[in-house]
């Protein structure tokens, strides 16, 4: 059984990780992102003053909202635990599965962003190789910032194998959607329009934002995927609207103006949350 005391000396290896950059060696302390110039630190680690009372039964944790009884020091332990056993009172907690530390870097200059992804890179070998070795009753779990994107990498020829998987079905969709047995109303030509002009939206999109210099992020991946559905769902909005107006005797401006009115809302409320998103 893991105490907190064990955790802390765990933890102090973490604190030991060291990069190099420029000739001089760094480690967390000079990297992390401070506030008052301290780093940001895991409060839950506070308690270790307060475990010996606790763990004598002294003193009871209570779930979900605990005081540190020498500094009354408030404590949501959900933040922190996972997997947490209550005692029969169900409000003591009698032990927990898992516990979630953070720690941040300092990203306030071009240099630090090179120096924090070579220290995460660093952290994940250290931990990986001395853990096992040192505490082989430990489960880690490590999650980076760079985990994502390292994933991606990792992933490519699969991500790119669903994204023409994707592509090839919204074209068979964009034709069938739209066509009716009547050659007349059949749209099959307008659906595939819907799509062309959000895959130049997105085109258009990236290119600008690449030409003023914006920071490609991982999280850029989701966009074709939401301007595509976005795309297509306003252009069988406007398609389902223009088809409500047959069978009117108006002209093609009387209709399109009916096709706007009914469908031009719908069209904008979600072409503002795409844009807040």
């Amino acid at each position: 059984m893991w105490s907190i005391h064990d955790l802390c000396s765990f933890l102090q290896a973490i604190y030991n990780v060291t990069v190099v950059h420029e000739g001089n060696e760094l480690r967390y302390a000079e990297l992390c992102a401070q506030w008052n110039q301290y780093c940001y630190d895991n409060e839950i680690l506070r308690l270790a003053t307060s475990m010996p009372q606790i763990e004598s039964g002294q003193e009871k944790m209570t779930y979900p909202l605990f005081f540190d009884p020498l500094t009354f020091e408030p404590y949501l332990l959900p933040i922190f635990f996972g997997g947490t056993v209550l005692d029969a009172d169900e409000i003591t907690v009698k032990s927990v599965e898992a516990i979630g530390l953070s720690y941040f870097l300092d990203l306030s200059e071009d240099w630090l962003h090179q120096v924090g992804d070579q220290w995460e890179r660093q952290f994940l070998k250290d931990v990986q190789r001395f853990a096992p070795e040192l505490y082989p009753d430990l489960k880690i779990g490590m999650f980076v910032s760079n985990t994502p994107a390292w994933e991606m990498e990792h992933s490519k020829l699969s991500v790119t194998y669903i994204l023409i998987y994707n592509v090839a079905m919204m074209v068979v969709f964009s034709f069938i959607a739209p066509s009716m047995k009547d050659s007349v109303r059949s749209k099959p030509w307008i659906g595939f329009s819907g799509m062309v002009s959000a895959v130049m939206a997105m085109m258009a999109g990236f290119g600008f934002c690449g030409y003023i210099g914006v920071e490609w992020i991982t999280l850029n991946l989701a966009a074709p995927f939401l301007l595509f559905g976005i795309g297509f769902d306003d252009t069988f909005v406007m398609l389902s609207a223009w088809r409500r107006t047959s069978g009117r005797q108006l002209s093609v401006p009387e209709r399109m103006g009916k096709t706007y009115a009914d469908a031009g809302m719908s069209i904008t409320y979600t072409s503002f949350t795409n844009i807040g998103r």
